[in-house]
């Protein structure tokens, strides 16, 4: 028998509890170990980005991947540094003007 709607816990509180995440991709894993990779990027990198870096403006994007609407995607823009993302070397330079 299904759990009513309000029982049910959502995607955000999986994303925050070990026990439920692993509870949720170990029987993919068991599958196929990329599914578990593209949910990983969807749900810890994209989702965790808009909800620490995001705005308002944003929020949409946040509710779409919690309810399964939008798959995220995160990249790294490092300028040269190809795919040795251990390797990024950053370099600030201070302005007085901005």
């Amino acid at each position: 028998m299904l759990k009513e709607a309000s029982k049910i816990t959502p995607l955000s509180n999986v994303f925050n509890d070990t026990k439920l995440w692993v509870a949720l991709t170990a029987p993919a894993w068991l599958y196929n170990d990329n599914i578990v990779t593209k949910l990983f990027v969807n749900f810890q990198l994209y989702h965790k980005s808009i909800v620490n870096l995001g705005t308002e403006q944003h929020e949409k994007y946040r509710l779409n991947c919690e309810n399964i609407v939008d798959i995220g995607c995160f990249a790294l823009t490092e300028l040269g540094h190809g795919s040795n993302a251990k390797g990024i070397l950053t370099t600030a330079h201070f302005s007085k003007k901005t």
